[in-house]
């Protein structure tokens, strides 16, 4: 087990623990107290990001000309978040026109951007949220029709499409580059509230800060930090508090961007990849607050022939599909750690799976792709066979690892010229080569990060022993728990020389859900989750009541609340064992 301090050149000796993990992330001094009480007036002026104007009018003149318009709604976490504020702001605003002229399509496969086939002779006004910048035929063709696009989009591009409006603050110069799709819609309908004369955009502030967290945008900018705090604070969505209140046992006390990323965000993931088109349409409609509580025939066994709210039967279907794609990623990740190892493929930079047609459904690609990229601490492609004009082509997805140095890795990509794309977000995206450029790919970039040494060595902010180890400061950074995201990630600690007995070490649950559990003098508990028997056993092997074994702990920060205590918590990530001594 290794472990590494992350040091800042600006942290002074007496600084709190929480100024030095904001520095250790990159947030300067001078804003912490920004970050740590975020207020409205970081939220950037709307119509700072190039043609809010455009759009609004563009959409002012199709609601009064009352235009047949459709909403494409992209196939992830994000998009569904994204289109249903737009529809939501725009039902409140004009129900009539949402109800009587808009419609919207979903994608039936793990797909992004414009689906043409959906749009029908009709069709006089197209909307786009957090996809499509880059179309640039489609659209041209589209406007060729007498067909107006509005895109509300984040995802980089150098050739944006020029016959539509675009806001998009990935090419202009707006500050703040990690908005995601459902952030630029919501500084949309704010400029609508100023155009329009209301004040209704802050009611779907938790759409913004959902998709924020569910995109893994990074968090340190302030603006991205008030919308996710007030998103937080004013869940109103149906389909998010529903799920937030159904999880309520593992969200804890309160809800916290943590909490979204695991327990509301991969529902909705899982079954824009492996749902039916039924289920998606179930669950995106479930957003929509002026359907998700609508009357609708129960599924729920036992319950034939009664009825239930659209949400509440979203809810359960979404926990559903998420069970079975648990099931297929298991697996198609064990099939894939095969062949990593059969192929040998961690003896390359890159982790470069390459699959035959039909040998794993595309729409596990980048879920498998980040389960191996984060075990193996590579950065992985993993690609299905497909031919193009006759050439044989490699497309997938690609994800990164955030080693230092090393956080942009479509960039990487695209800069080795040998791509036919890699579009998307740094550290996830999609991408495709030739067959003809994968070996000078592996090549590249075997000789370009030859430097780098991609394993799995803890980057820790602190370093103590356990007899330094103060509980107070454990519970300090506990409360913080609101702020941990991607850019701000949750502290870890190392903690060396923790001597243990048989006495202080037990296993909870065991038949259940083994818990590993070490007790300390001072009152800290070290909790170490999905624990086993055999763990337990190997622990405490050759332990008497004279001799005792002295671990280093890697772990978290938790405050243990129970009957009314608090006490302070380590949740372990890993350990090891140093030595055996005497225990006297």
């Amino acid at each position: 087990m290794e472990y590494k301090l992350i040091e800042s050149s600006k942290i002074e000796e007496d600084d709190a623990p929480i100024t030095k993990i904001l520095l250790n992330r990159g947030i300067e001094r001078e804003d912490i107290m920004k970050y740590l009480n975020p207020l409205d007036k970081y939220i950037l002026p709307p119509e700072d990001l190039d043609n809010m104007r455009a759009g609004a009018e563009l959409l002012a003149r199709h609601i009064a000309m009352q235009s047949q318009t459709l909403v494409v709604v992209d196939s992830d976490q994000d998009g569904y978040a994204s289109a249903a504020l737009l529809l939501n702001y725009l039902h409140r605003l004009v129900p009539a026109y949402v109800e009587n002229c808009v419609r919207y399509v979903l994608h039936e496969k793990k797909a992004h951007g414009i689906i043409e086939e959906a749009i029908t002779d009709d069709i006089q006004f197209l909307i786009v949220p957090d996809a499509a910048s880059n179309e640039c035929e489609i659209v041209s063709r589209l406007k060729g029709q007498g067909i107006e696009t509005l895109i509300l989009d984040h995802h980089h591009t150098d050739t944006p499409a020029t016959d539509a409006v675009i806001i998009n603050p990935m090419i202009c110069e707006y500050p703040n580059k990690f908005l995601c799709g459902g952030g630029v819609v919501y500084k949309f309908v704010k400029y609508l509230d100023n155009f329009f004369n209301v004040t209704l955009a802050d009611d779907y502030i938790d759409l913004a800060g959902l998709s924020e967290i569910g995109d893994i945008m990074d968090v340190r900018p302030l603006e991205n930090r008030v919308i996710i705090s007030k998103g937080i604070d004013n869940i109103r969505n149906p389909f998010i508090s529903t799920m937030a209140e159904r999880n309520a046992y593992s969200l804890g006390s309160e809800i916290t961007p943590f909490g979204i990323a695991f327990y509301i965000v991969p529902f909705v993931n899982a079954v824009t990849r492996v749902g039916t088109m039924e289920e998606k349409r179930l669950i995106f409609e479930s957003f929509l607050e002026y359907k998700a509580y609508n009357e609708i025939p129960s599924t729920k066994r036992g319950c034939k022939g009664q009825f239930e709210t659209l949400v509440e039967q979203a809810v359960r279907t979404a926990t559903n599909v998420k069970n079975r794609q648990k099931r297929l990623r298991d697996e198609a990740t064990e099939k894939i750690e095969t062949a990593i190892l059969e192929r040998s493929l961690l003896d390359n930079k890159l982790i470069i799976v390459c699959l035959s047609e039909g040998e794993m459904a595309r729409g596990l690609t980048g879920l498998v792709a980040t389960q191996i990229a984060n075990k193996y601490q590579h950065p992985t492609l993993i690609l299905h066979e497909t031919y193009e004009n006759g050439k044989l082509v490699w497309s997938g997805s690609g994800r990164g690892v955030n080693n230092v140095g090393f956080d942009d890795f479509r960039s990487f990509l695209a800069d080795s010229g040998l791509m036919i794309f890699s579009q998307g977000h740094a550290q996830a995206f999609g991408a495709a080569i030739e067959d003809i450029n994968l070996d000078k790919l592996i090549e590249y970039s075997n000789s370009a990060l030859a430097n780098y040494k991609f394993d799995a060595t803890y980057r820790v902010d602190f370093i103590t022993s356990m007899t330094d180890l103060d509980p107070e400061d454990i519970l300090e950074i506990a409360s913080y728990a609101e702020l941990w995201g991607h850019g701000v990630e949750e502290p870890l600690i190392a903690i060396e020389k923790v001597n243990i007995t048989k006495n202080n070490v037990q296993l909870m649950a065991p038949d259940r859900n083994p818990t590993l559990k070490i007790n300390m003098p001072n009152g800290t508990n070290f909790i170490k989750f999905r624990a086993s028997v055999e763990e337990y056993e190997s622990i405490i092997n050759g332990m008497t009541d004279y001799t005792s074994k002295v671990l280093t702990i890697i772990g978290r920060c938790e405050k243990n609340e129970w009957n009314g205590h608090i006490n302070p918590q380590i949740i372990i990530e890993d350990y090891e064992i140093e030595s055996v001594g005497y225990n006297f």
